[in-house]
């Protein structure tokens, strides 16, 4: 008798552990895909921001395809945090200090990039004064309803994680602004 109030008391433990488990493993995910997602809404904020000090070439900033695999942005003629920089040339700095933020070039540990997005990519779309920039990244977990990007097409082909079925799981943040001309 003892044996078996032993064994289902074992069984108890085993399913709660398991329970346990399972909650923490969906909670660091959860976590994850919060940080990424307010990584991207920093980011699409800080390139709003520089486009908004610097309205009189906003045409420069429209860019599609940055982020990882994508076309990188050619490293500036001018280092505008030191120096006084053109307009364009500010422009220029802009694009390549961003780029390598959403890379996380900045941040490193034991030599590699350690920041940003898992697997970015971004644009920025202007019509009239209305600024749109959009940043997809690599998520965790396939999403519920896939949204189909606003950056170019073909390039943002749905990436697969380990045992995971293909497709699905990459997210996109689009964060909108009017700024009026000069």
């Amino acid at each position: 008798m003892g044996m078996l109030e032993l064994l289902i008391a074992l069984q108890i433990f085993t399913a709660s552990a398991a329970g346990l488990l399972s909650s923490q493993r969906a909670g660091k995910r959860a976590g994850h895909e919060a940080a990424q997602r307010s990584v991207a809404t920093a980011l699409a904020g800080d390139i709003l921001e520089r486009m908004e000090a610097n309205p009189a070439v906003l045409a420069l900033y429209e860019v599609d395809g940055i982020g990882e695999g994508g076309k990188p942005v050619a490293p500036p003629s001018a280092l505008c945090d030191r120096i006084p920089c053109t307009p364009a040339q500010l422009a220029a700095f802009d694009l390549w200090q961003w780029q390598s933020l959403l890379l996380g070039a900045a941040e490193r540990y034991q030599g590699s990039a350690a920041g940003g997005l898992v697997s970015p990519h971004a644009c920025v779309v202007r019509d009239g004064g209305v600024v749109t920039v959009a940043i997809s990244w690599l998520g965790l977990a396939a999403a519920t309803a896939p949204v189909a990007s606003m950056c170019g097409t073909g390039e943002l082909a749905p990436l697969e994680l380990p045992g995971q079925e293909s497709g699905g799981v990459r997210r996109e943040l689009q964060l909108a602004s009017y700024i009026g001309n000069p």
